[in-house]
């Protein structure tokens, strides 16, 4: 069977998978969240020794958007043709993420977050340095889709730092003792709603550099060095 169908036939199982959690979403999970209530079930541990049909279904419901997207681009690059090498490296790291993404992994440090959030703004400035130092270089609609590119970054920038304080110091998401005593819900609720627009916008941006973007030696830069 050929790669391209190949691809179309890993996507539309990628789909069906996002199709499941959102119907699953919009439709049962109301009675799917109280029957995992009574099943009084909190880790990958208590899950897989109360496999029941309501726990089970949950299971793939909770599995079943982050499936669905890592099939959706194993379909592209199938699709696209790409190397064995890099559909294997693909493959297998999104095997270990799946693997990985709901064990428990470190306890509530304000330090850790600190930190990583603190590296996620600094690549943000490397990121817009080396869009100052290239744009002046492209032209068209390379220049064009860069500047697109860079307003999706500024919006998700902007949702990661509106993260850090519904998480942290500003309404204390990960400390509900702390946001109900102070009555920091509806800030969290404003910054949430914020978040959401951001991300929008930026998943927005980036859809239009993409789209923007010239193929092939229209992308190169006019003055090569």
């Amino acid at each position: 069977m050929p790669r391209r169908r190949i691809g179309i036939s890993v996507g539309l199982v990628g789909v069906s998978f996002l199709v499941f959690y959102l119907v699953v979403r919009l439709v049962f999970m109301a009675q799917l969240d109280t029957a995992v209530e009574q099943a009084n079930v909190h880790s990958v541990g208590e899950v897989l020794a109360n496999l029941s049909p309501a726990v089970v279904v949950w299971l793939l419901w909770a599995y079943s958007f982050r499936a669905g997207m890592l099939l959706a681009i194993i379909a592209g690059g199938l699709y696209s043709g790409m190397g064995k090498v890099g559909l294997s490296l693909l493959c297998a790291g999104g095997a270990a993420y799946l693997a990985t993404c709901y064990l428990p992994f470190v306890e509530y440090s304000p330090r850790y977050y600190g930190v990583l959030g603190t590296g996620i703004l600094v690549l943000f400035l490397f990121v817009v340095w080396d869009w100052a130092r290239r744009r002046s270089g492209l032209g068209g609609s390379a220049r064009i889709a860069s500047d697109f590119r860079m307003a999706g970054h500024f919006f998700l920038v902007m949702a990661t730092w509106s993260l850090c304080g519904i998480f942290g110091i500003a309404t204390y998401a990960l400390q509900p003792e702390i946001m109900l005593a102070r009555g920091l819900q509806p800030a969290a609720v404003m910054l949430t709603s914020h978040v959401m627009v951001e991300l929008t916008l930026g998943w927005f941006f980036l859809f239009f550099a993409s789209r923007k973007e010239p193929l092939g030696a229209a992308a190169v830069m006019r003055n090569t060095p």
